[in-house]
């Protein structure tokens, strides 16, 4: 396989209170959370390969552990 370029954003907003705010515009591929609701403790990645000899894909798994409140 050959190495590909990969990113991840990440997009942090400074706000008052604990309203959940659903985005409008959501683009394909993405995974809005609300930080307040979702306080991360741990969080893990792993890369998986699947496919057959002509034809090899990966996939990308994020795993995390929230806390709880």
């Amino acid at each position: 396989m050959e190495p590909i370029d990969f990113c991840i954003g990440l997009q942090i907003e400074r706000n008052h209170g604990y309203l959940i705010k659903m985005p409008h515009n959501i683009q394909d591929g993405s995974y809005p959370t609300d930080i307040v609701f979702m306080l991360v403790q741990n969080a893990n990645h792993s890369i998986h390969c699947y496919g057959n000899r002509n034809e090899k894909q990966e996939i990308l798994l994020l795993n995390y552990g929230q806390m709880e409140v």
